[in-house]
């Protein structure tokens, strides 16, 4: 099934009776200093909150978290 919002095409499946995104954001780096190739460490409050807002408004609805991903 694809949707759209504000302009995006987004592919969904159904998960446990939810429809979800095919793609989901991965959150490790917003709680933790992560990744060979991460220059610039964790990043600010505000600028996890910008990047979950860009998520959400170009319709992802799945995000990989875990405790373990830090505060």
């Amino acid at each position: 099934m694809v949707y759209t919002t504000n302009g995006n095409d987004v592919e969904t499946t159904i998960i446990n009776g939810k429809t979800v995104s095919k793609i989901s954001l991965g959150t490790v780096q917003l709680g933790l200093n992560y990744g060979i190739a991460n220059n610039n460490g964790q990043p600010s409050l505000e600028k996890s909150f910008k990047m979950l807002d860009k998520a959400i408004n170009g319709g992802i609805t799945a995000f990989d978290t875990a405790r373990g991903y830090g505060n």
